[in-house]
């Protein structure tokens, strides 16, 4: 009987104990689960966040793309019409330094000019006066006799 109640007790408590490692590993296993789904979840949100930003990077990728080629196509051509504008006025100031230069000679020409024809004016006014001086001599000498 006692071995029997001995048996009895070793069985009971090998049965308590394989019970109790049971309920651990159950409890451990449902842990793990909830680990694991609580993983899963995050996975889940993170692959959406992930493919979202993915998704507008390339959106974001395309526009700046776009804008690129747009605002090469207007770097280009407004720098053709400048350039073009820029020739026109370098045309345009070469002519009118040639227009100024043929002017200036002009100018400086009829200033000659004048400045030579006051010159004849005041030698020929010098000149009557000192002929009418000497007339005037001539004549004073010539009633004096």
């Amino acid at each position: 009987v006692e071995s029997e109640l001995s048996l009895q007790y070793e069985q009971d408590t090998a049965a308590a104990a394989a019970n109790t490692s049971r309920r651990l590993y159950r409890k451990k296993l449902g842990h793990l689960e909830r680990s694991i789904e609580q993983i899963k979840r995050k996975l889940a949100v993170d692959s959406t966040v992930n493919e979202s930003t993915i998704k507008f990077l390339k959106n974001r990728q395309k526009t700046m793309d776009q804008r690129d080629k747009e605002w090469t196509a207007k770097f280009k051509r407004e720098k053709k019409e400048h350039t073009n504008k820029l020739d026109d006025l370098q045309e345009k100031r070469d002519l009118d330094k040639c227009r100024l230069d043929a002017l200036k000679a002009r100018y400086d020409k009829e200033q000659l000019e004048e400045r030579e024809r006051l010159e004849m004016e005041l030698k020929k006014a010098e000149s009557l006066k000192n002929r009418r001086a000497e007339e005037m001599r001539m004549f004073n000498a010539a009633s004096k006799i």
